[in-house]
């Protein structure tokens, strides 16, 4: 699964883009099964990606692609 963050082109962009894939990685290291939803997630990659041109209003990203793990009952 990905999750894609949409953070506005601004100084501390980068910045804020850390932070988020931080506060992901801080859930789930607090909770490796979602509140038991499933039996494991953990990230297998963060991606950061700038804009192609700076100050024309296009928007950093923050890709996280996690695995999860759910087994069927």
């Amino acid at each position: 699964m990905t999750v894609t963050f949409p953070v506005f082109d601004t100084v501390e962009s980068e910045l804020f883009c850390y932070a988020y894939a931080d506060a992901v990685n801080k859930v789930l290291a607090d909770d490796v099964t979602l509140g038991c939803i499933a039996d494991r997630a953990l990230i297998t990659e963060k991606k950061y990606v700038p804009p192609k041109k700076s100050d024309c209003g296009l928007e950093w990203e923050l890709n996280i692609s996690m695995r999860i793990t759910i087994e069927a009952v």
